[in-house]
């Protein structure tokens, strides 16, 4: 258990590392990658405006630089002294570096506004966002119309969390949790010598997008698991060593990534020895009992979610009946 812990306490340290040490990189980067957005789209605009590109890349190391985005994107486009507005050259970018740069301004505000909801980045975003405005006024210049989005707001994680406790993942969790248990117990109660597994087959089928998902699903798992677990007989009773069943261990699992994202039900086909093979790693049992309850504890799982979605599946209003006088 201590060395889980620990174990867990450093992928923590790990993932969060970059967060507790430098917080504001991310938002550093959407500012800079905005900068050079604008640096293409004004590259495009104007050519021969080479200054614009030192300019824009500048916007984001440094208060003061970003004012310089403004001035070099729009170099090159005022009339000459005395000629007409319409006289004066307008070159735009494209509509794909136009679009990008856009969406690279947008991205940072997005960053921004998380940030601002953040204590330890906080402190960073005023200045941020100063130079964010800079650049996009440079992004005006350059004739590129705005979006008219309004500026993304975030809320606390305290804030969320406590608009989203009624929200409709309770009649989910719950199914999940009831479904788990009875799967679980019935496997206890009739004998079945892996519980876990019937609580693993309720809960996978539960993942289903809809019933109908949620059905084909329960019948793809059991189906496959079925025909898996034939398949895994002859490679538990086989001499295979360690080595040779990890080796077998190895082939199964990619064949199972090429396999999954395509059809569910044949990935079963190698998901099912692969795991029995691990499992008699671990602790040997005879070949014929493990794969007969891996059958078992997999079919009663599978049809105790399907019941779950039947009877615990979320009502939807009924649609307003359409006005016969309208329909054609």
């Amino acid at each position: 258990m201590l060395a889980g812990a620990s174990g867990a306490l450093l992928a923590w340290l790990v993932c969060m590392a970059g967060a507790l040490v430098r917080p504001t990189a991310p938002a550093r980067l959407a500012v800079r990658r905005a900068a050079d957005a604008v640096t293409v789209a004004a590259r495009e605009a104007s050519p021969g405006a080479g200054a614009s590109a030192v300019a824009a890349r500048e916007a984001s190391r440094g208060a003061g630089a970003s004012a310089a985005v403004a001035r070099e994107a729009s170099h090159g486009r005022d009339a000459a002294p005395g000629a007409r507005p319409t006289d004066a050259a307008s070159p735009v970018p494209s509509r794909h570096a136009a679009r990008a740069a856009r969406l690279a301004v947008a991205r940072a505000r997005d960053v921004l506004a998380d940030d601002a909801s953040w204590r330890l980045p906080r402190g960073a975003v005023p200045a941020l966002a100063r130079e964010l405005d800079e650049i996009e006024r440079a992004l005006d210049a350059l004739g590129v119309p705005r979006d008219g989005t309004a500026a993304p707001v975030r809320t606390s994680l305290t804030a969320q969390a406590r608009s989203r406790v009624r929200g409709p993942w309770r009649l989910a969790t719950a199914r999940v949790g009831i479904s788990g248990l009875v799967a679980g117990g019935v496997a206890a109660v009739a004998g079945l010598g892996h519980a876990a597994w019937a609580t693993m087959g309720s809960t996978a089928v539960l993942q289903g997008e809809s019933a109908r998902h949620a059905v084909v699903r329960a019948l793809q798992r059991g189906a496959g698991t079925v025909a898996g677990a034939l398949l895994a007989w002859p490679l538990l009773a086989a001499p295979l060593g360690f080595w040779g069943t990890a080796a077998v261990v190895v082939v199964l699992q990619t064949v199972t990534e090429t396999i999954v994202g395509r059809h569910y039900g044949l990935a079963m086909l190698t998901i099912t020895p692969m795991a029995l093979l691990m499992t008699s790693l671990a602790h040997p049992a005879d070949p014929a009992g493990l794969a007969l309850d891996r059958a078992l504890d997999t079919v009663l799982g599978a049809a105790v979610g399907v019941l779950a979605v039947v009877l615990v599946h979320p009502r939807t209003r009924p649609r307003a009946r359409e006005n016969p006088g309208t329909a054609r």
